[in-house]
């Protein structure tokens, strides 16, 4: 199959006619090689969850330093993680929603501790400990 100009089009296996369509059209906009399917898709969203782990990783190793892993290695989970995540969101078009609800959890988690933290310093103060 070729778009308007000749150039070769080649959509990949599980695709419905309307997909194959949008394919088609995003590819003669210009947009139509950077886009998966099936396994692609899969990998470029686990890719993402990596990504979006290893910025958080950074992230919280910079905020609070662990003895064993330098300030080096933090910042390069965070420059890592980043480089990934622009890759797989915005070169493979993969989408951002498990990078978003990854990062989602981690707030909330994060707020779950911190809320945690408060409740036990005001026992510990009404309690006299």
């Amino acid at each position: 199959m070729s778009d308007s100009d000749g150039r070769e089009l080649t959509v990949v296996g599980g695709v419905r006619e309307s997909e194959e369509k949008d394919l088609i059209l995003r590819h003669i906009e210009g947009d139509g090689d950077a886009f998966a399917s099936g396994a692609g898709a899969t990998a470029g969203r686990v890719m993402s969850l990596v990504g979006a782990g290893l910025l958080w990783l950074g992230l919280g190793l910079l905020l609070q330093p662990h003895p064993s892993i330098g300030r080096t290695a933090a910042i390069a989970a965070c420059a890592v993680g980043a480089v990934v995540l622009v890759a797989t969101i915005g070169f493979l078009h993969v989408g951002s929603g498990p990078a978003l609800f990854l990062s989602l959890m981690v707030m909330i988690g994060h707020v779950a501790r911190w809320m945690w933290g408060r409740r036990i310093q005001r026992l510990a103060v009404e309690n006299g400990w």
